[in-house]
């Protein structure tokens, strides 16, 4: 949906600066936004299937004779519109006509401001002014992350110092194809290597605590060091393929954590990317599905038994910001995390969210207490598209299993509120797949509809 961000009585407020600019800025934006969460701060919104509706904040009560809600606001589309006044547009129209409302004066300046202010923070006011400062540190982050990543790489692959790590590696199964697909790195095991590089290369050190790639001493803001050290790096990059951080892995069991993330940074949103999704964005073909695994090793892997299309989250739940990237490339996917109680959790939180912008998102099972990368290494990778991939079940089924296993021996209650549960997963579908699945209900569990109705009141 284009957006016109209104002209008005006066003449066209898009006079307060670029249009063009102001357009850019919304649309990046948008990654860290969500339209629901703005606007039910000022209207009151009821669900209503998958979306949302209220009462229009635009026109009179009695415009075209309509007293109901009649304000849809879609989360999918990350838009609005009232059926009545025929206003639409994205969270910023909201913004704007609604504090133009309180305020003829507000301009877009202001709106930008309040975004700024409420939503996403100081970091991405670069974005109002690419000949600014602020915009030219952010370049230099992304420049610092880019050299770091290259030199990590040829610390890991050309030098004694990352031998160690390199053999390490090649034990786990990486081979050097992957490793130089990837551009697997090692931070060497110093307090001043990195800081160095940069220090001699004109870096601001300050800028790079603010960047993550270094740390600031807590009681002498003097002493700044690295933040990595002795660590095998994975490289993180955005969807435009620029280089935003660093997951860090130890080599030993002494050393925790086992994975040390960078922290989130003007550049890096955990939240807001996905490992790998860069490649995998690429290599979609014909509405295939991507393919979600919980860790960067479990996408390596894959990507040596030949699925190119995994990527992983970076140590958070499945967001709603990664859902509509994700929506951006594909509407399917394939959710493949561990096989364990953790892992299977994980998998019923990712499901919530990616249903609600309606993916069409299957699960791929897992033998108990096996992960991706561990069942590559066990079955090899013929099993592993035959037998996992090949096997991904539909969501609902995977409900099914999940909720079952969760039953209680001789408890009427737990059962009650499994079938309960169940009823609201089958009132989901269409009626095609109610019907199919009800059938399927009745065999599995020798229940007729009529003694299954009575349980649930």
């Amino acid at each position: 949906m284009s957006c016109t961000y209104i002209e008005e009585k006066g003449g066209n407020r898009m006079g307060d600066s670029n249009e063009a600019m102001f357009l850019e800025w919304v649309e990046k934006s948008k990654t860290k936004i969500d339209i629901v969460e703005v606007i039910e701060e000022y209207l009151m919104l009821k669900q209503n299937g998958s979306s949302f509706v209220g009462i229009c904040p635009f026109h009179d009560m009695g415009h075209g004779n309509s007293t109901g809600p009649s304000f849809e606001v879609s989360q999918l589309k990350q838009s609005f519109r009232c059926g009545v006044c025929h206003v639409e547009g994205d969270y910023f129209e909201f913004l704007l006509r609604f504090n133009r409302r309180l305020s003829e004066s507000f301009t877009h300046a202001d709106c930008v401001k309040l975004i700024i202010k409420n939503y996403i923070g100081n970091d991405i006011g670069h974005l109002l002014d690419p000949k600014s400062e602020r915009y030219s540190q952010l370049e230099k982050m992304y420049k610092a992350h880019e050299l770091m990543s290259k030199i990590y790489h040829y610390i890991l692959t050309k030098t004694d110092t990352g031998k160690d790590a390199l053999l390490y590696l090649t034990n786990r199964g990486i081979t050097l194809e992957a490793i130089d697909e990837f551009m697997i790195g090692f931070a060497p095991d110093s307090y001043s290597y990195t800081t160095q590089v940069l220090l001699k290369r004109d870096y601001d050190l300050k800028l790079m605590v603010e960047a993550g790639l270094l740390i600031q001493h807590q009681t002498n803001a003097s002493k700044i060091y690295d933040r990595f050290r002795g660590r095998i790096m994975f490289p993180i990059h955005n969807i435009a393929g620029r280089v935003i951080g660093f997951g860090g892995r130890s080599m030993s069991q002494e050393i925790q954590p086992k994975y040390l993330n960078s922290p989130e940074s003007p550049i890096f949103y955990k939240g807001s990317n996905l490992y790998n999704l860069n490649r995998a964005a690429g290599q979609i073909v014909d509405g295939q599905p991507l393919v979600f695994f919980e860790g960067y090793m479990d996408v390596i892997a894959a990507w040596q038994a030949g699925c190119n299309v995994g990527c992983a989250t970076l140590g958070t739940t499945f967001t709603e910001a990664q859902t509509r990237l994700v929506r951006s490339i594909t509407t399917r996917g394939i959710i493949c995390y561990d096989g364990d109680k953790p892992g299977q959790d994980a998998t019923t939180k990712a499901l919530s969210v990616l249903e609600q912008f309606e993916v069409d998102v299957k699960v791929a099972p897992l033998p108990k207490d096996i992960d991706p990368d561990e069942y590559v290494k066990m079955w090899g990778a013929d099993s592993f598209h035959k037998h996992v991939l090949g096997k991904a079940m539909p969501a609902i089924d995977f409900h099914f299993k999940f909720l079952k296993n969760k039953l209680v021996a001789n408890d009427p209650t737990n059962y009650k509120n499994y079938l309960e549960s169940i009823l609201v997963l089958i009132k989901r579908l269409n009626d095609q797949e109610k019907e199919r699945y009800m059938s399927l209900f009745e065999q599995r569990f020798h229940i007729s509809r009529a003694e299954f109705s009575v349980i649930c009141k």
